[in-house]
């Protein structure tokens, strides 16, 4: 079904195989499904799911969601402090 694929699609090229027990490792051991819950995901729901893990990973290592903004004033002499 999904046994190749091409890197972007419409592209012209060859296509590259599909990793399945990649597939299956990253959707046990870091999503957090049985091996069976795993080989029954469809690949678009694998890939949201997986979009969602990236993005509280991040939020985890990182420690924020977005940057904020640093504003730091210009003090031009001792007087101002």
């Amino acid at each position: 079904m999904f046994c190749c694929k091409k890197s972007v699609p419409g592209e012209r090229g060859e296509a590259k195989p599909v990793d399945f027990p990649r597939l299956r490792y990253i959707g046990m051991n870091r999503l957090g499904f049985t091996c069976r819950q795993t080989g029954h995901l469809n690949f678009g729901e694998w890939l949201d799911l997986f979009e969602a893990y990236k993005q509280q990973y991040n939020f985890e290592v990182k420690r924020m969601l977005y940057k904020l903004e640093e504003k730091e004033e210009k003090i031009s002499s001792l007087d101002e402090l």
